[in-house]
Protein backbone atom coordinates (compact mmCIF):
# COMPACT_ATOMS: atom_id res chain seq x y z
CA UNK A 1 0.00 0.00 0.00
CA UNK A 2 1.55 3.38 -0.78
CA UNK A 3 0.68 6.58 0.99
CA UNK A 4 0.95 10.44 0.37
CA UNK A 5 3.53 11.92 2.46
CA UNK A 6 1.96 14.94 4.54
CA UNK A 7 4.00 17.59 2.71
CA UNK A 8 2.26 16.24 -0.32
CA UNK A 9 -0.64 17.13 0.87
CA UNK A 10 -0.84 21.41 -0.31
CA UNK A 11 -0.91 20.29 -4.10
CA UNK A 12 -4.25 18.45 -3.14
CA UNK A 13 -6.04 20.18 -0.37
CA UNK A 14 -7.15 22.88 -2.77
CA UNK A 15 -9.57 21.05 -4.56
CA UNK A 16 -10.44 19.21 -1.02
CA UNK A 17 -11.26 22.67 0.22
CA UNK A 18 -13.39 23.52 -2.75
CA UNK A 19 -15.58 20.80 -2.03
CA UNK A 20 -15.71 21.58 1.68
CA UNK A 21 -16.00 25.76 1.75
CA UNK A 22 -19.41 25.93 2.86
CA UNK A 23 -17.72 24.21 6.02
CA UNK A 24 -15.95 26.83 6.95
CA UNK A 25 -18.24 29.05 6.86
CA UNK A 26 -20.83 26.28 9.12
CA UNK A 27 -17.32 26.47 11.39
CA UNK A 28 -17.00 30.30 11.99
CA UNK A 29 -20.52 30.30 12.72
CA UNK A 30 -20.35 27.99 15.16
CA UNK A 31 -17.51 28.79 16.88
CA UNK A 32 -18.97 32.60 16.97
CA UNK A 33 -21.79 30.96 18.73
CA UNK A 34 -19.85 29.35 21.01
CA UNK A 35 -17.34 33.18 22.06
CA UNK A 36 -21.06 34.41 22.55
CA UNK A 37 -22.15 32.07 24.65
CA UNK A 38 -19.48 31.84 26.74
CA UNK A 39 -18.81 36.06 26.90
CA UNK A 40 -16.05 36.03 25.41
CA UNK A 41 -15.75 39.82 23.78
CA UNK A 42 -11.36 39.47 23.06
CA UNK A 43 -10.40 39.55 19.59
CA UNK A 44 -7.14 37.42 19.86
CA UNK A 45 -7.11 33.87 18.81
CA UNK A 46 -4.40 31.52 17.98
CA UNK A 47 -5.11 28.62 15.26
CA UNK A 48 -3.52 25.29 15.95
CA UNK A 49 -2.50 23.09 12.56
CA UNK A 50 -3.66 26.83 10.44
CA UNK A 51 -3.49 24.86 7.38
CA UNK A 52 -4.48 26.79 4.35
CA UNK A 53 -6.07 29.57 6.92
CA UNK A 54 -9.89 29.54 5.06
CA UNK A 55 -11.66 29.59 8.72
CA UNK A 56 -9.16 32.20 9.41
CA UNK A 57 -9.64 34.28 6.75
CA UNK A 58 -12.89 34.63 7.79
CA UNK A 59 -12.75 35.44 10.94
CA UNK A 60 -9.99 37.61 10.22
CA UNK A 61 -12.41 39.99 8.39
CA UNK A 62 -14.81 40.37 10.87
CA UNK A 63 -11.77 42.34 12.88
CA UNK A 64 -10.13 39.41 14.76
CA UNK A 65 -6.44 39.01 15.13
CA UNK A 66 -4.82 35.70 14.79
CA UNK A 67 -1.69 33.67 15.26
CA UNK A 68 -1.53 30.92 12.84
CA UNK A 69 1.00 27.69 13.40
CA UNK A 70 1.39 24.84 11.51
CA UNK A 71 4.30 22.47 10.76
CA UNK A 72 3.84 21.99 7.17
CA UNK A 73 5.90 24.91 5.02
CA UNK A 74 3.25 23.64 2.27
CA UNK A 75 0.37 24.57 3.83
CA UNK A 76 1.72 27.82 5.03
CA UNK A 77 2.81 28.93 1.37
CA UNK A 78 -1.26 28.09 0.50
CA UNK A 79 -2.66 30.32 3.57
CA UNK A 80 -0.14 33.09 2.18
CA UNK A 81 -2.65 32.92 -1.13
CA UNK A 82 -5.57 33.41 1.32
CA UNK A 83 -4.68 36.38 3.71
CA UNK A 84 -6.26 39.38 2.42
CA UNK A 85 -4.84 41.70 5.23
CA UNK A 86 -2.30 41.89 8.18
CA UNK A 87 -4.87 40.82 11.06
CA UNK A 88 -3.32 37.00 10.87
CA UNK A 89 0.51 36.39 11.22
CA UNK A 90 1.82 32.98 10.37
CA UNK A 91 4.48 30.46 12.42
CA UNK A 92 5.91 27.95 10.78
CA UNK A 93 5.80 25.32 14.27
CA UNK A 94 4.70 21.76 15.61
CA UNK A 95 1.07 22.78 17.64
CA UNK A 96 3.21 20.21 20.43
CA UNK A 97 5.67 22.69 21.39
CA UNK A 98 3.98 26.23 20.52
CA UNK A 99 6.41 29.01 20.76
CA UNK A 100 4.82 31.48 21.46
CA UNK A 101 4.37 33.25 25.16
CA UNK A 102 1.52 34.72 24.86
CA UNK A 103 -2.26 35.10 26.18
CA UNK A 104 -4.84 34.46 23.56
CA UNK A 105 -9.01 34.97 23.88
CA UNK A 106 -9.58 31.61 22.31
CA UNK A 107 -7.58 28.74 20.75
CA UNK A 108 -8.44 26.58 17.78
CA UNK A 109 -7.66 23.57 16.11
CA UNK A 110 -10.15 22.76 13.52
CA UNK A 111 -10.85 19.35 11.74
CA UNK A 112 -8.35 16.63 12.28
CA UNK A 113 -5.72 18.69 13.84
CA UNK A 114 -5.79 17.32 16.81
CA UNK A 115 -5.44 13.41 15.31
CA UNK A 116 -1.92 14.51 14.73
CA UNK A 117 -0.90 14.84 18.63
CA UNK A 118 -0.15 10.94 19.20
CA UNK A 119 1.16 11.25 22.20
CA UNK A 120 -0.99 12.66 25.25
CA UNK A 121 2.11 14.51 26.81
CA UNK A 122 1.82 17.31 23.23
CA UNK A 123 -1.90 18.11 24.49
Amino acid sequence: MSYISYSDLPKFYKKFVEVRSQDYIKFVHWFLAILNQHGIEGKEILSLACGSCLAETILASRGFQIIGIDLSEGMLIEAKKNIQNNSIKLIRGDMSNIPIKKNFNAVIAHYFSLNYLTDISHL
